[in-house]
């Protein structure tokens, strides 16, 4: 999966990559990572090509502290080396990033004592603002049982996906996200574990996210609020989407609309939901919920709805680089409240 965080005009790009559980560092045990930086995306004679002068950091990531260890620039042929010695918490994860383009990307965990060629290698992408295709490759609209004040909290994540080798950025005008709250929706905001606010926009009831668009997949969500009414409300996007699923916590609740079915109830959180899925919904497609009970059981956790739906070690790694660095290491980035700062500095072939 894939996380950004926009900052001060820079931007953090996560991808984890699922693996089995890595095993357990052992405190004070030497270790080595020595890889490339590479260029994933396609240019002159094809192929990933050597990437130097990219600042490369070792980064530490714990419950006990988190910060950058090491860092360096890669070489002339985009080479890059640390030694390290585990310490400290034993569920310490550390893994290597690299600065491309005003954007980072984050290489798999290190999980190995020593950690070398392909394994290590980091891959980071050129970057575009128009001929990118980025698709929504699933969308999960979660709407809760109501709050004392009547209020039901609405959470939606959309997962995207970038089959392409450029990273899609957004341009002066067209954002790399697009969507429609429904009529009546107060108080939106981005959901905790997803993007930066400051890489989310909503006015005029759209809701616009500026954040970067890796190769690979990448989750966008957000939260609103909806009075509790016997009235259908209706949900639309802009794009198409491979895979819609509507969670709706109402015994009673009904959607309404030929491109979904109802499936069995779903538990989340402990909860019941009534689950209906729909596959390869057009962006014109109606759809109408009605979910007129009373039952007092709002969802608080929306950050705890986003990572059900889409659980990865991504989201660990970046909210964890938002903490502010207290090591004495050359600092690849530093996390400020809700920002991260990166270097300013671009790789050159």
């Amino acid at each position: 999966m894939v996380i950004a965080v926009m900052g001060l005009g820079s931007a953090v790009h996560a991808t984890a990559r699922a693996q089995a559980p890595p095993p357990v560092p052992i405190r004070g045990e030497a270790r080595s990572v020595s890889g490339r930086v590479l260029n994933g995306s396609s240019g002159r004679g094809g192929g990933r090509r050597p990437m130097s002068q990219v600042w490369v950091t070792l980064h530490r990531i714990a419950p006990d502290s988190s910060a950058p260890l090491d860092s360096m620039r890669a070489g002339a042929a985009g080479q890059y080396a640390f030694r390290y010695t585990t310490f400290g918490d034993s569920t310490a994860v550390y893994l290597v990033a690299g600065n491309f383009g005003g954007i980072a990307y984050f290489a798999d965990p290190l999980t190995q004592r020593t950690v070398s060629g392909v394994a290590a290698d980091l891959i980071v992408y050129d970057t575009a603002s128009h001929g990118v295709l980025v698709t929504v490759e699933s969308r999960h609209v979660v709407v809760s049982a109501p709050n004392e004040a009547g209020q039901r909290r609405v959470v939606e994540v959309f997962m995207l996906a970038n089959a392409t080798d450029r990273t899609r950025v957004a341009s002066a005008t067209v954002p790399t996200f697009r969507a429609t709250l429904p009529d009546g929706a107060t108080d939106p905001r981005v959901a905790e574990g997803a993007i930066d606010s400051d890489a989310m926009t909503f006015a005029g009831g759209r809701v616009e996210a500026t954040a970067p668009v890796a190769p690979g997949t990448k989750r966008i969500a957000y939260s609103y609020h909806l009075a509790v009414s016997t009235a259908p409300f209706g949900i639309s996007a802009s794009d198409s989407t491979a895979m819609l699923e509507i969670l709706v916590e109402d015994s009673v609740a009904t959607v309404s609309g030929d491109v979904v079915h109802e499936e069995a109830p779903a538990a989340l959180l402990g909860r019941t939901f009534r689950r209906y899925t729909g596959q390869f919904v057009a962006s014109t497609a109606a759809l109408r919920i009605v979910a007129p009970s009373g039952s007092d059981a709002s969802i608080g956790a929306v950050g705890a709805v986003v990572l059900v739906i889409a659980l990865g070690m991504a989201v660990v790694f970046v909210m964890a680089l938002r903490r502010r660095s207290k090591s004495g290491a050359l600092p690849f980035g530093e996390a400020s409240g809700d920002s991260v700062r990166l270097a300013p500095s671009d790789g050159a072939a």
